[in-house]
Order: C-alpha cells, then sequence, then structure tokens
C-alpha cells in the first residue's frame, strides 16, 4: 500500500495529502497502525460526492434499501438522475436518436433537479461540480475511526469546517 511506504519517509509526513472515494472508508486505513497514524499526522483528507438532501433523496434512499436491505453510496443517486435526463431527453426529441438526444442534453439536465441536487453540464457533459463530504480519520482514546469533518459546497465554493475540526482548514 502505498501510504504505508510513503509513512517510511518523513518528508512525506510533511505535505498535505488527499485520497477520494476510493479511499474514503476502507478498513484497512483505520486497521493498520501505520496508514491510520499517517493519515491523523498529515491530516488526509477523503472527499466524497455528497448528494443535496432533499425529499427526493430520502425517497429514493428509503427505495434503495427496501430492495437491497442495505445502504448504498452516494453515486446510486447520481445513477438515478442519469437515467431520469435521458428519458425526458428522449421524450422531448420524441425519437431514440443519439444525436438528437445529445444536442438538448445539457438544457435537459439544467433543469432538472433530481436526487442528487441540480444537474449542470458543461461543454462535454460533464457534471459541472457538486458538494462534496470530507473525512478523515482521527484517533479517538487510541482507536483510529473515520469521521465527517466537513462539507464543500459547489454552489458557495466554500467549505463548512464542523464543530472541533476547524483546524483541517
Amino acid at each position: 500500500m502505498l501510504i504505508q511506504v510513503a509513512a517510511n519517509y518523513p518528508t512525506l509526513k510533511q505535505v498535505r495529502w488527499f485520497g477520494s472515494d476510493a479511499t474514503q472508508g476502507i478498513g484497512s486505513f483505520i486497521q493498520n497502525p501505520t496508514v491510520a497514524q499517517f493519515n491523523v499526522q498529515t491530516k488526509m483528507l477523503h472527499p466524497v460526492f455528497n448528494p443535496t438532501y432533499t425529499n427526493l433523496t430520502q425517497k429514493v434512499r428509503q427505495y434503495i434499501v427496501s430492495q437491497l436491505g442495505r445502504e448504498t453510496d452516494n453515486y446510486a443517486y447520481v445513477a438515478y438522475d442519469i437515467a431520469w435526463v435521458l428519458v425526458k431527453a428522449i421524450l422531448e426529441v420524441n425519437a431514440y436518436d443519439p444525436v438528437k438526444v445529445n444536442q438538448i442534453l445539457p438544457q435537459v439536465a439544467s433543469s432538472f433537479f433530481g436526487a442528487s441536487g441540480w444537474i449542470n453540464l458543461d461543454q462535454n457533459h460533464d457534471r459541472l461540480g457538486g458538494d462534496y463530504a470530507i473525512w478523515t480519520i482521527i484517533n479517538q482514546n487510541g482507536t483510529y475511526k473515520w469521521v465527517q469533518v466537513g462539507l464543500y459546497s459547489f454552489t458557495s465554493d466554500s467549505i463548512t469546517w464542523y464543530p472541533g475540526y476547524e483546524s483541517f482548514a
């Protein structure tokens, strides 16, 4: 594991490290004391897409849990919204024509508020942005655990640090 190797180099402990949705919540990060302590020492942050929570988000969440019997990750809400935007675009052009759908996709998406929030696309039809939950590992009484320490808001381009975690700024 890269972080385990990096922990052997004092210089690498002096720079800020960032993970991603692929590293957040990994059990081996908190089970391996070397990796966990490296996360703590470098104040390593792990941002994860965070949908705008609304009644629709909760309704979709309840349905997913009823079908799967467990929680899912936040990208399920994005997948739900993608399906709806595509259906709306197909209905708008009244044809299953990928060229026509592609032409109106940004307009359809920008008028859609889904389970993951507003969907605005750039010229490549990639989502312009979204909110991100910010996670880290802390050492609480000798036990390492994952905690959410803040939330990045795309709309305001700002981070709200939760009380007690302002030092991560």
